[in-house]
């Protein structure tokens, strides 16, 4: 009976450890459900807001649209006003306008002249000046050949002297 009684015993806090782990395991698993539900509302609030935040933007850039147009429209209004204020100017205001128009051409026609004929005159003084250093590249040239030519035949007479000076040698 006393065994009977133990094993009953063992038995019993066998299964009291059992409902303490399943305790345990219901109560983490209700925390975490818990710790979702409230990551759940946090995301929630915060698409809320993001909605919130989106339905202020398209708002404001409604608004901002339309003061755009109106904007343009008033701008179009103004450039008719404008037009027709130019419209209505002389015709002698027109002329004068040509005129002075004529005359900065006229003032650009001559500057690109000057322009063209100092070009001119440069590519002739480099021309000019190229044919100077090619007259001097070739006397330089022919100073350096007769330098050459005289050279060699300095070396030819010295060779015939010593040639010479041989055969009066063996002589």
């Amino acid at each position: 009976e006393e065994e009977e009684r133990r094993k009953k015993e063992f038995e019993e806090k066998l299964r009291e450890i059992e409902r303490q782990k399943q305790k345990e395991a219901e109560e983490k698993r209700i925390k975490e459900l818990e710790q979702q539900k409230i990551e759940k509302e946090i995301e929630e609030q915060r698409l809320k807001e993001i909605e919130e935040q989106t339905k202020n933007a398209e708002q404001k850039a409604r608004e901002q649209e339309e003061k755009r147009l109106r904007d343009i429209e008033q701008s179009r209004l103004q450039e008719i006003e404008e037009q027709k204020r130019i419209q209505k100017k002389t015709e002698e205001e027109e002329r004068r306008k040509k005129e002075f128009e004529e005359k900065l051409r006229e003032i650009e026609r001559q500057k690109q002249k000057e322009a063209e004929e100092k070009r001119i005159k440069e590519l002739e003084q480099q021309k000019i000046e190229k044919e100077i250093e090619e007259q001097r590249l070739k006397e330089i040239e022919e100073q350096t050949k007769n330098a050459e030519q005289k050279a060699r035949e300095q070396e030819e007479k010295r060779l015939r002297d010593i040639e010479q000076s041989r055969l009066q040698e063996i002589e």
